[in-house]
């Protein structure tokens, strides 16, 4: 038996349940916001196609997408944060 297998015996299966529960809407809220970004930079690969003389459109989407990005990162970084082996993520 791990660490984590008697750790996990102290929980009940109703609050190992509802934990999952979390996990799922975590997890599915993450991967829309990821679908959400990856819409975004198609957006950004057809507005490169045809630049328009003086337009920052593609600059300014770019820019709004890192910062969400990087929210993201952040979002998980506080899910992982009390976990050691998370070092890949703060690289």
């Amino acid at each position: 038996m791990t660490a984590t297998d008697a750790e996990a015996q102290q929980f009940s299966a109703k609050a190992l349940r509802e934990w999952d529960a979390h996990i799922e809407l975590v997890l599915r809220g993450l991967a829309h916001a990821l679908n959400n970004r990856a819409a975004s930079l198609g957006a950004v690969v057809e507005l490169s196609r045809h630049p328009a003389p003086g337009d920052t459109s593609t600059e300014t989407l770019l820019t709004t997408e890192v910062d969400r990005m990087r929210d993201l990162v952040s979002a998980v970084r506080g899910i992982v944060s009390s976990r050691e082996d998370n070092a890949a993520i703060h690289t």
